[in-house]
């Protein structure tokens, strides 16, 4: 007897991404010549941000340093129009596959280049699904569909397999000349025997032979004023030059609703946002979370941000609305509130390469004197990575070091509430509490659609936890990688086949080698995972 997998919730998603197909189906009768949306922004995960960071750390380019993201596609499109015009000028020299990945990405944002650029390159080609355009208005719609299969050999020697089908309709509108809406909703499908999930910011679940349906959305609007926008929504975030983590603000937890303003001028680009973390209903606490940021270029190759993030409780304190202050002058014993700093720096001055640094502080107690970087209370961590781009002169290689380091305590708050954590989740680095990472990667394309990478992981976690603040037990210093430290070291390679823009497939092999597993001292073992992958976007 057939066994109906997807149960009464599955049964409605299905009735509903049904009825969403046939509006689609019917808009298609009627819609136009595809247009896009300049005021909305870009995936964390889109391929334009490592060509564009790649053509910056070359130093052919001056658009693109911002290190807040996402970017939205205007700030995308202003950086394509340099490398284009500077392309076509022949003030620089692309590769030949840089040239193909080029002609790509104008096809992509064609429409914004043609808008902010008129008669720089041909006409705009069809690129969404379906889309629907009069003289004030544009509405676009894309299908998005993923299969992903992971087999993994755990340390106990059992195998592990998992199938997540993901099926995401994405939605954009432009209201007149400075109204964007963008929403996406994520519907997926899991099975198998496995515990895996792809997604960082989503929790895995052990399936036990079952089936199980995800579904997610997230969605926002946003006010574009060219210099000033103001968004309101769900959408991830990103802080830093970090490419494999982030200390601040990162996607390793889920997209929160927020207020977001931004502003921009001249060298000068200021980010201030205010998110609900938990909302206030009976039987849970209100969370809410405050922050803004500042770049600023003092010469041209150097990128310097300034970071300030409080997470306070039990109500909305209307003092963390103001973006011009410093919210650290603010805390008080009597509040719950947990304040963060961070600074970071961006360097390109060398053709080729680029070197970064961050620096988070949860808290330092400079009374301790020379002991205050020891002081269990002095919670902070550091990033630091170089990125070099066509090393020894092998054309179409990227080589990428990076190093993380978060101390015991960083992250952790005498409150349960005021945790650095959303739905259990760390807002900062993924690593967490206690731990460092080393990461090195080196990829290559062999043609402008196949590419390899080659990885090498080290990471270490210390007995430490978020959940686990000050005690009267605590020792005065805080310990390197506390109590038994499980380390992992891993390889990985993995192989792809990217047409830009429309679909792509490939496979990654991991080996994994773990020591004192699950903090058992002596208890050593290995793991394999195999993850095979593909997408099409209609």
């Amino acid at each position: 007897m057939a066994r109906n997998i997807l149960g009464p919730q599955g049964r409605s998603v299905g009735i509903g991404i049904c009825l969403y197909i046939l509006v689609l189906c019917l808009l298609s009768l009627f819609c136009s010549i595809s247009q896009s949306n300049e005021l909305v922004n870009l995936n964390l995960h889109h391929e334009v941000y490592a060509f564009i960071k790649r053509l910056r750390a070359k130093n052919l380019i001056e658009n693109g340093l911002s290190n807040i993201q996402p970017l939205t596609r205007r700030e995308a499109t202003e950086a394509l129009i340099e490398i284009s015009e500077k392309h076509l000028s022949g003030q620089i020299e692309l590769t030949n596959i840089e040239e193909k990945h080029l002609r790509r990405y104008q096809w992509l944002f064609g429409y914004e280049i043609e808008l902010l650029r008129p008669g720089l390159l041909p006409p705009a080609k069809k690129k969404h699904t379906i889309a629907v355009e009069s003289k004030n208005y544009t509405v676009d719609f894309d299908l998005i569909a993923k299969q992903e299969f992971a087999r993994v050999r755990l340390v106990s020697e059992k195998h592990q397999s998992t199938s997540i089908t993901s099926v995401d309709f994405a939605f954009s509108a432009k209201l007149g000349k400075h109204l964007g809406i963008a929403s996406i909703l994520h519907n997926r499908l899991l099975l198998g025997s496995g515990s895996y999930n792809p997604y960082e910011n989503e929790a895995s679940y052990d399936l036990k032979g079952e089936s199980r349906t995800l579904n997610a959305m997230e969605g926002y609007a946003i006010l574009d004023l060219r210099w000033l926008s103001l968004q309101w929504g769900m959408d991830d975030i990103w802080w830093g030059p970090g490419w494999h983590g982030a200390l601040m603000i990162s996607d390793n937890s889920a997209p929160k609703n927020t207020l977001k303003l931004s502003g921009i001028y001249g060298p000068l680009k200021f980010t201030y946002l205010t998110s609900i973390l938990k909302e206030d209903t009976p039987g849970y606490q209100p969370k809410y979370m405050s922050a803004h940021r500042l770049e600023f270029l003092p010469h041209r190759g150097i990128g310097i941000g300034l970071n300030e993030v409080m997470i306070f409780a039990d109500r909305y304190e209307l003092r963390y609305l103001n973006p011009f202050i410093i919210f650290y002058t603010l805390q008080t014993e009597d509040l719950k509130n947990n304040g963060l700093l961070g600074i970071d720096l961006d360097i390109t001055l060398i053709p080729s390469i680029e070197l970064y640094a961050e620096v988070m502080l949860d808290d330092f107690q400079t009374p301790e004197g020379w002991d205050a970087f020891r002081y269990w209370n002095s919670k902070y961590g550091i990033l630091t990575g170089a990125y070099w781009t066509d090393p020894f002169g092998v054309g179409n290689t990227d080589v990428r070091f990076e190093y993380a380091f978060v101390n015991q305590y960083a992250y952790t708050h005498k409150y349960e509430i005021t945790r650095y954590t959303y739905q259990d989740s760390v807002i900062g680095h993924w690593m967490g509490t206690d731990a460092d990472d080393m990461w090195i990667n080196i990829e290559h394309w062999f043609t402008d659609r196949l590419r390899t990478s080659l990885a090498y992981e080290r990471e270490r976690q210390g007995e430490g936890d978020v959940t686990e603040g000050y005690t009267p037990e605590t020792p005065k210093y805080w310990e390197f990688l506390s109590g038994v430290t499980e380390s992992t070291h891993s390889v990985s390679l993995e192989l792809s086949y990217n047409f830009i823009g429309r679909y792509s497939a490939g496979a990654k092999y991991t080996y994994s080698q773990i020591r004192n597993v699950e903090h058992e001292p002596g208890i050593d073992g290995r793991e394999h995972q195999l993850l095979v992958m593909g997408n099409y976007r209609f």
